[in-house]
């Protein structure tokens, strides 16, 4: 089944799409795994981009300014309904989407900049084992 979303390709205009509902079609568009982030202001929109985009230098395509992070690659924006599940956009929910890509589209940011690469985060998690030291397995 295919859902209406927004489409942005980096550097270009965003448009009216649609896209089969489905991990693999999801992986496709944005170009490898993904995730993703609640668009600024909307709780039932969700921007859908590449997970190691920044880390495959990809181009710069919307600043969500919100979170002080530049999003890079192929996005999509879509919706969810209470349950998490995809759905079709309004034609509201469309173009608040395409007047959010307009104003926060952005500029070309060469990858080997210090500009790009002051937007590269990596966050580490740490389980709590309750230990002070790690298991080595030697016991």
């Amino acid at each position: 089944m295919n859902v209406k979303v927004v489409k942005k390709a980096p550097g270009k205009e965003a448009e009216i799409g649609s896209i089969e509902n489905n991990y693999k079609a999801l992986q496709n568009y944005v170009g490898g795994t993904f995730q993703c982030v609640s668009m600024p202001g909307e709780r039932k929109l969700s921007v859908i981009c590449n997970d190691d985009g920044k880390l495959l230098q990809m181009d710069a395509n919307i600043f969500l300014s919100e979170y002080d992070d530049l999003v890079v690659g192929n996005i999509l924006i879509a919706a969810h309904d209470d349950e998490g599940d995809m759905r079709d956009l309004t034609d509201a929910e469309i173009q608040r989407a395409l007047k959010y890509c307009r104003e926060n589209s952005a500029p070309y940011i060469d990858p080997d900049s210090d500009k790009y690469n002051s937007y590269l985060r990596v966050e580490f998690y740490v389980a709590e084992s309750g230990k002070d030291e790690p298991d080595m397995g030697d016991d």
